[in-house]
């Protein structure tokens, strides 16, 4: 058998790695077939697939624009037989793919292909027009002229190659980090025109690196994907380091905002969307493990596809999904009055309990504006132990001083707290989101282990089959942590075995952005207001005439902390969120304000003025 003669430059390896990767990707997907598509008329108002199949379609041509923002279609997508199993779906904005009647997977800008099952000829697929995964890369909005469905075909997929290309790819990402520490001065971009440095002086790993993957190249280059896969997998145990000095506990995550560029129900169908993704990935990845808060979320699923609420509710009791959070939604923390954030802490819980038989032990509040000092109290009184956010690192001035630490309220309250350092939370499990959040832990000298979530938020289905890729053949590389899938309260409960040597913090958490949302859509934060008040009112009735709370009363409270959301009542939603928030709140302010006086009025009072706070008032009455 002819083999290559030694390469003395190994400084051209990183163009050669980068050449081989691009091959690789090219043989992944092949045999590609057309599929028929039919398509109902777009509509503003969202309907259920089982209403959908009762409509007229007409028949759907590439490339065509379709709807307004936020309006919804459904296709019914023919499939012929004898092509490959794998379903292409490239969209503009959001698909949720429907097999046999159940939500199974989301189309995004970050997930692009689906194998079907075998046998399937027919499937529906639901199609919002909305922007998805905004902070991905490739995600480049919609155009004036509606959402495009710019491909939809079925493919084959070479999985030896699938496989070779990831085991090649990462390597290369790590290559191109070190590439960089080695070379500060060299711009990480490899362009085959310049002059690839010399190694005159780089550490052993990255020369041994470079060597390791030259020498698989000429295995792929003589022998082809097999010899190419056995070459990389001596690097791969050659260069992993036995005893990682740190550790991340990898947590699938899709931070969703529930309305923000959106309105409610589009919210609803991005949470459809992302639920499909994540419960199939569970089958694809037995390690893979996945977390997500917010009840009202759960809810709207349920009311959207039973079929998978069902299957969110297995995976719940399996333990490969943690229902964590301990608020109803991720509520803003300054505009919502005390009692207001206690009920999203009461709903909260009371749902968590619902959903997997037992409390939450975390507030979960990744994206928040900032933390009042109140929070730790109303979380100790909920049954909540453990604090966690991304959102410290969004300051212009001061960097947050802590990794972990312990949060103190001004009445004694502590909780173990974590946030990210160097990361947010749309992360991808690369090499540079795993060495910043490392390098970046600030008590790693205390507790090497950080809490590293993982997926595309904001409806970009979170997790990928990429990532999860990734996170088996990154982990304890030299200078990369060790990577295991883990749930959150697990990773807390070890935090917490260090917490008498944390650092203490005190009082409000101040973050130095989004300031301005003390002062934006005032109107929205007045009628907010009203309704506090107007249910507050309603409660002391119902307690001076010693009545029970009915659903009406329940319901209020679930819509007015529903509005409490971080992108809702701190005004940094789209004008539509308040043009239907508003009426809906003055409606519920004015139900409770009446509901209350004929309350008194049955309890056989007479005319009076009735005080609903705890403490005494007086008033000055002026003759009519």
């Amino acid at each position: 058998m002819s083999t290559f003669p030694i390469n003395p430059l190994i400084q051209l390896t990183p163009l050669r790695t980068q050449r081989g990767v691009t091959r690789l990707a090219e043989m992944i997907w092949s045999d590609p077939q057309p599929v028929r598509i039919e398509a109902t008329a777009t509509r503003p108002d969202h309907i259920d697939l089982a209403t959908a199949k009762k409509l007229p379609r007409k028949p759907v041509k590439l490339g065509d624009a379709w709807g307004r923002l936020y309006d919804q279609r459904w296709c019914r997508v023919t499939l012929p037989a004898g092509a490959g199993r794998w379903l292409h779906w490239d969209e503009q904005g959001e698909a949720t793919l429907h097999v046999n009647g159940v939500p199974y997977y989301g189309f995004d800008v970050a997930h692009r292909y689906c194998e079907l099952p075998a046998g399937t000829r027919e499937v529906w697929i639901e199609s919002l027009c909305v922007q998805a995964a905004i902070w991905h890369p490739d995600a480049k909005g919609l155009g004036p002229d509606g959402n495009i469905l710019r491909n939809a075909r079925l493919l084959r997929r070479n999985d030896e190659a699938w496989t070779a290309y990831h085991d090649l790819n990462c390597l290369y990402d790590w290559m191109l980090d070190l590439r960089a520490r080695e070379f500060p001065g060299v711009p990480r971009e490899l362009f085959s025109q310049t002059v690839q440095p010399a190694l005159v002086d780089v550490s052993p790993l990255y020369r041994r690196l470079l060597r390791g993957l030259d020498t698989a190249l000429d295995a792929f280059d003589t022998s082809g994907l097999t010899a190419l896969r056995r070459e990389l997998a001596k690097v791969y145990q050659e260069l992993r380091d036995s005893a990682p000095l740190a550790r991340a506990a990898l947590t699938g995550h899709s931070h969703l905002d529930l309305v923000w560029l959106w309105d409610e129900q589009t919210g609803e169908g991005k949470a459809v969307h992302t639920f499909a993704n994540v419960n199939r990935l569970m089958d694809l990845y037995p390690e893979f493990r996945f977390a997500y808060s917010q009840p009202a979320s759960y809810e709207a699923v349920a009311r959207r596809s039973p079929a998978l609420a069902r299957k969110v509710r297995e995976r719940l009791r399996s333990g490969k999904w943690e229902a964590t959070g301990g608020m109803y939604v991720e509520s803003d923390s300054h505009v919502a009055c005390g009692e207001a954030l206690g009920r999203s802490f009461i709903l909260g819980q009371e749902s968590f309990e619902k959903l997997s038989g037992r409390r939450s032990r975390i507030l979960w509040l990744p994206d928040l504006f900032g933390f009042s000092a109140c929070l730790p109290q109303l979380m100790k009184l909920s049954g909540v132990d453990y604090f966690f956010t991304t959102k410290t690192t969004w300051n212009t001035v001061n960097r947050f001083p802590h990794s972990s630490f312990v949060w103190r309220g001004p009445g004694g309250h502590a909780v173990v707290s974590h946030v990210t350092q160097g990361v947010q939370f749309n992360n991808t499990v690369s090499v540079e989101q795993l060495r910043a959040a490392s390098h970046q832990h600030q008590q790693g000298d205390l507790h090497d282990e950080f809490l590293m979530p993982n997926g595309w938020g904001d409806g970009g289905g979170g997790p990928s089959e990429e990532m999860c890729e990734r996170a088996r053949r990154l982990n304890s590389l030299r200078g990369l942590p060790a990577l295991k899938w883990d749930q959150p309260e697990a990773f807390f409960d070890r935090l917490a075995k260090k917490e008498a040597l944390l650092p203490a913090l005190d009082g409000e958490i101040t973050l130095e952005y989004h300031r301005g949302t003390f002062t934006t859509q005032s109107e929205v934060k007045a009628h907010f207001r009203a309704l506090e008040r107007a249910l507050q009112l309603r409660e002391a009735v119902l307690v001076a005439a010693n009545r029970a709370p009915d659903a009406a009363l329940d319901h209020a409270w679930r819509r007015m902390v529903f509005a409490q959301f971080h992108d809702y009542i701190p005004g940094s939603a789209i004008p539509e969120v308040y043009v239907q928030g508003l009426p809906e709140l003055n409606k519920l302010t004015r139900e409770a304000k009446s509901t209350a006086q004929e309350t008194l009025a049955a309890a056989g009072s007479e005319p009076c003025l009735f005080n609903p706070l705890p403490v005494e008032r007086s008033f000055v009455l002026k003759n009519q």
